[in-house]
């Protein structure tokens, strides 16, 4: 891993973290936050964002899946035993696996 710079004003040289900012934006919008419940907010997306949803770029793994070195062979095999988890007062839901 290494520190990436883009130039001022050009958002189209690094689309990863415009596209999480794509992502979580609306389901900030879409909450009555405080100031003091937007750490805990933020703290949900990101364990949403890396544990639960199922990214593109990763043949449909989670980056936790990922990371770990988990196959899509080893998600069939643990089929039913993840549960069901909401985060930022439900408006994100998923299926988070076992794995």
């Amino acid at each position: 891993m290494r520190h990436q710079r883009s130039a001022p004003g050009c958002p189209w040289q690094n689309g990863r973290i415009e596209r999480f900012f794509g992502t979580l934006k609306p389901v900030l919008r879409s909450m009555h936050l405080t100031a003091g419940k937007l750490p805990e907010m933020l703290g949900e997306f990101a364990g949403f964002y890396n544990d639960v949803r199922p990214h593109q770029n990763l043949g449909g793994l989670t980056p936790h899946e990922a990371w770990q070195g988990i196959t899509w062979v080893d998600i069939h095999r643990r089929q039913g035993q993840g549960e069901w988890v909401q985060a930022c007062e439900g408006r994100l839901g998923g299926h988070r696996s076992q794995c």
